[in-house]
């Protein structure tokens, strides 16, 4: 990575990272201050923020909605100054209000610079992804464009008599979509920046939730923060999911591990006090929002309160049971990723834990067998959920067994969640190994552990965009240009699809878009047609396939997954080239009948 591409990412998109930092940063500090008001003393400072950095989304989302309401429905629009002002004035509230200890509050200003470097540090390895890239990765980002870009609409142009225009049809992650318009249409940025931007922001502070729950269970701050770096360096996801343009999800982790969190909380409470109602509605609104952020968030919480309350039921076993059982889930578990590896279709989900990221892997089941002396309960805990998040894979949702309870994608990327606290958790038992007797051998320790994450991240793994997913370059947006202006909005464009499978037993309902022309619905609102790359242009049935359709143009670009120029080429008398350049080119279809 180079250190200059950080400086570059500022100066390009500076006020995306300055609108998006100033959301999460109010965010958290808000929920810092409400959770320190419930719990008081019972939260320790780096508690606290770790587990309200992950709540940061919830105070968002509560106030994107009535500034969403006002400028969709009653034209009001708040100014970028006006909102900066508002939120610095918010924060500077909450914190004067918030209750702290004497002791504590001797240590806020180094425990602020910590976070603060640790913080700066992650957001600094994050932004050089977008320095290189047009516009947001693969077919899912076209759709999120497509979405926020009528909610911008909605918010900026309606008014009390204009029709209120619906994104979609049925809910699709709109949680996301909504604070992402909003977002963008205040700080006045072209939308793709602020995807770009806000996606790396998300992945910076993601793995900041996983100090709690650590640091909860084993009392070491240097536990939390070992976990934290193994979000950050200990495998490319969730980094990679950026590529797929899952944004949603990525957002739907920090509202999942805060949930997670405040019931981890809840469960704490012994007694139906004050505190205990007052946390039981912040965990009900934590899982609203979590579910409006991303429908399968609600799957990844109740498959976590399922293995934690099993695990507490075990607990009460017999030892001999309880030997049996774990050795059950062990082996259960075994299973399954030995059956994962040997399935073409689920080989890639697996790879950044057990081929990419196999040192560091290896290193987390060393500190898990260490952690289980001490700590059987979450090391149990994260095994079950580990068990079953890949069973859940099995679990068709429909009568479409393409849809299961969560897909490949979504489960690579939140393995990370469980690995991390096993090797947090591991970790904090290095002060207690006999062959460190010395406090000097365990700084040693502690130091070429982490430095063998870290190193191993920059050794193997990319901080910018993968060229497996980049659809759309420069000669792209010319083309896009050059439709806009020549083309007639009636213009039906056939475009390019591939297959994706992601189960064993089905294949997608339909093809999803394999090359830039996924962007020109959403950019130059032309209706377009999808068909499978390798179609061969040269065949009268798929003439006649592109004249029943009504089909007028063929878009056609570099990428690996576009149509076959040689084709079209074949055929001069039934496809006419209008637009030629290097890595973009548009066909008019002459062939059919009049």
């Amino acid at each position: 990575m180079q250190i200059f591409d950080i400086w570059a990412a500022l100066l390009q998109d500076k006020e995306a990272v300055i609108f998006a930092l100033a959301w999460i940063g109010w965010g958290s500090i808000m929920l810092f201050s409400i959770l320190r008001s419930i719990w008081g003393n019972g939260l320790g400072f780096l508690e606290s923020i770790s587990l309200a950095i992950g709540g940061s989304v919830l105070p968002i989302f509560l106030a994107v909605i009535p500034i969403f309401a006002l400028g969709a429905f009653l034209g009001l629009h708040i100014t970028p100054v006006v909102l900066l002002a508002l939120m610095f004035f918010t924060a500077g509230a909450a914190l004067r209000a918030t209750r702290q200890t004497q002791d504590e509050a001797k240590r806020v200003p180094e425990l602020s610079l910590l976070i603060g470097g640790i913080l700066l540090l992650s957001v600094s390895l994050r932004l050089p992804f977008v320095t290189n890239i047009l516009f947001p990765s693969y077919f899912d980002s076209a759709e999120h464009y497509r979405i926020i870009s009528i909610l911008i609409q909605d918010y900026e142009n309606a008014s009390r008599t204009a029709n209120f225009i619906s994104p979609v049809a049925s809910y699709y992650h709109l949680g996301y979509h909504l604070i992402t318009a909003v977002m963008t249409a205040i700080a006045g940025v072209n939308l793709e920046r602020m995807m770009l931007v806000f996606g790396q922001i998300i992945l910076a502070f993601a793995p900041f939730p996983l100090f709690f729950i650590v640091r909860r269970e084993t009392r070491s701050d240097l536990a939390g923060f070992f976990a934290v770096l193994l979000g950050v360096f200990g495998w490319y996801m969730p980094a990679h999911a950026a590529n797929w343009g899952k944004y949603p999800a990525l957002l739907g982790l920090l509202t999942v591990q805060f949930a997670l969190g405040i019931l981890y909380l809840v469960n704490e409470q012994k007694e139906k006090t004050l505190k205990f109602r007052a946390a039981f509605v912040l965990a009900v609104l934590s899982i609203c929002v979590s579910l409006l952020i991303h429908t399968r968030s609600i799957i990844l919480i109740g498959i976590a309160i399922v293995s934690w309350k099993l695990v507490e039921k075990w607990e009460w076993l017999s030892k001999a049971v309880r030997s049996l059982f774990g050795g059950l889930v062990l082996t259960s578990l075994i299973a399954e990723i030995a059956y994962l590896e040997r399935t073409d279709i689920f080989t890639p989900l697996l790879d950044p834990y057990l081929h990419e990221g196999i040192w560091v892997t290896g290193a987390v089941v060393v500190l898990s067998i260490l952690a289980w002396s001490k700590h059987k309960h979450i090391v149990f805990t994260c095994l079950l959920f580990m068990l079953f998040v890949l069973s859940s894979l099995f679990i068709p949702v429909s009568a479409n067994t393409f849809f299961t309870l969560l897909d490949r994608p979504m489960i690579e990327m939140v393995l990370f969640i469980p690995l991390s606290m096993l090797g947090g958790t591991g970790f904090a038992m290095l002060n207690e190994l006999p062959f460190l007797r010395f406090k000097w051998l365990k700084i040693i320790a502690a130091i070429l552990v982490s430095g063998f994450v870290v190193f191993h991240a920059f050794a193997r793994y990319s901080f910018y965009p993968s060229d497996c997913c980049v659809l759309i370059g420069n000669d792209d947006l010319l083309a896009l240009d050059w439709m806009d202006e020549r083309l007639p909005h009636n213009a039906r464009i056939l475009i390019s699809s591939s297959e994706i499978r992601i189960s064993p037993s089905g294949q997608s309902p339909q093809n999803t878009g394999a090359d830039a022309g996924i962007w020109i619905a959403p950019l130059i609102d032309r209706p377009t047609v999808s068909l499978p790359y390798p179609s061969d242009f040269r065949q009268v049935d798929v003439l006649n396939h592109l004249c029943e359709q009504k089909i007028t143009h063929i878009y056609v670009d570099s990428t690996n997954q576009s149509f076959n120029l040689e084709f079209l080429s074949a055929r001069p008398d039934w496809y006419k080239n209008l637009l030629y350049l290097p890595d973009a080119q548009v066909y008019q279809v002459n062939g059919c009948r009049q």
